[in-house]
């Protein structure tokens, strides 16, 4: 349970619900670029800095918080993301490499 004391800004980990994105310590430099370049398309769908959380629970992995996230203009980032190619749809089976991916071409990666 947290306390929020009036007029105070909160900061919280969110994952968004439903997405697999490449990590920005990932195995190859690949995934790292491509790990840069979704967190700079997160951070522009976000820009104005306030987002809606919906169907907020806990993940089965380490505590982690998931939620379906809107942004700006009531933006689902989970389908902008994917729209973008920037994630791919994740349903809790194994993670899928990014090393070696043809998405590195699409958004223009050596």
């Amino acid at each position: 349970m947290a306390h929020i004391w009036p007029g105070h800004d909160v900061k919280a980990h969110i994952r968004i619900r439903g997405i697999d994105a490449p990590e920005l310590k990932g195995k190859c430099e690949q995934e790292r670029q491509l790990a840069l370049r979704a967190r700079a398309q997160l951070q522009k769908l976000v820009s104005g800095g306030h987002v809606q959380l919906q169907q907020v629970a806990r993940g089965k992995y380490f505590g982690r918080v998931l939620a379906q996230v809107s942004g700006n203009n009531r933006v689902d980032l989970k389908t902008a993301l994917l729209e973008s190619g920037h994630v791919r749809a994740y349903g809790g089976r194994k993670r899928q490499s990014w090393c070696g991916e043809d998405k590195a071409a699409r958004l223009n990666l050596p």
